[in-house]
């Protein structure tokens, strides 16, 4: 759908999913150890991998992505290479 995550959450909300759902986290079936798929995918918090890949997918620097997101431009490029 194309939509990143901050955006299914938002929809979430405006669609009125109940609360108890929108903020359960969400988990991982293909990895036995207990964790959110924040832990699993780039140890990232949502909100900065949606900078990091919104910048990716529109040819955005580096450096610029990372000042939007908190990292430094290593960082970002390890997640577009992840």
């Amino acid at each position: 759908a194309h939509l990143y995550k901050t955006q299914v959450y938002a929809l979430a909300a405006y669609l009125g999913v109940p609360e108890e759902i929108r903020n359960r986290p969400p988990t991982t079936d293909t990895y036995s150890l207990a964790q959110t798929q924040e832990e699993f995918y780039f140890s990232l918090p949502y909100d900065r991998m949606d900078i990091c890949l919104c910048g990716l997918n529109n040819g955005v620097a580096a450096e610029v992505v990372g000042q939007a997101a908190g990292l430094d431009a290593s960082q970002v490029e390890r997640v577009w290479a992840d």
